[in-house]
């Protein structure tokens, strides 16, 4: 997370926020998030869909989940 903040501090970059997630829950607000970008995470998740559920509460009207898998895991 500070990683990212770091980056987008130096970049100067203001629309960026960072959120620590549980195992189960991204604890983003519901209808918030215009988009949710996932790469080569969502083989990790230890709930995958108690946890795509909750990305998907958490997108406004025509919000996008996107999901980049590219290991053949």
């Amino acid at each position: 997370i500070v990683a990212i903040q770091d980056r987008a501090k130096k970049a100067g970059v203001a629309n960026v926020e960072t959120v620590l997630s549980a195992e189960r829950d991204p604890k983003l607000p519901a209808a918030a998030v215009d988009l949710i970008l996932l790469v080569d995470v969502y083989h990790e998740l230890s709930h995958p869909y108690e946890m795509t559920r909750k990305m998907v509460d958490a997108l406004k009207p025509g919000g996008r989940l996107v999901l980049v898998e590219y290991r053949l895991e």
